[in-house]
């Protein structure tokens, strides 16, 4: 297996060990936040959310929320993901903030 096909491979299995099926938040650049299970990223960085909620903060400070089901978030808008962490992980330690952009592969040649 040559280079570029092993950064793939681990960036894929970076990408399913601590997204995929996880409660995951990603957040957009007009300050809407989209919380739902992480199904898959494509090639394009596009995120598939399932069963999602689309939160905002209103200019007054009011917060609201929708379910939106099933989205498609571009990748060239994904400002920050966070993934929220595991039931079993808080019963064996101390409560720890989500993991911004965990392990999140950025080396643009896995992408194309």
């Amino acid at each position: 297996m040559n280079e570029a096909a092993t950064k793939a491979a681990t960036a894929a299995k970076t990408i399913e060990t601590n997204f995929v099926g996880r409660t995951s938040i990603v957040h957009i650049p007009d300050g809407r936040a989209f919380c739902g299970t992480f199904v898959c990223v494509d090639s394009g960085k596009n995120i598939i959310l399932g069963n999602t909620e689309e939160m905002r903060v209103t200019p007054e400070g009011r917060s609201s929320s929708r379910n939106v089901g099933m989205v498609m978030i571009p990748g060239d808008c994904v400002v920050k993901v966070e993934v929220q962490e595991d039931a079993t992980q808080t019963q064996h330690a101390p409560p720890q903030p989500s993991l911004a952009q965990a392990g999140w592969p950025d080396d643009e040649s896995l992408y194309s």
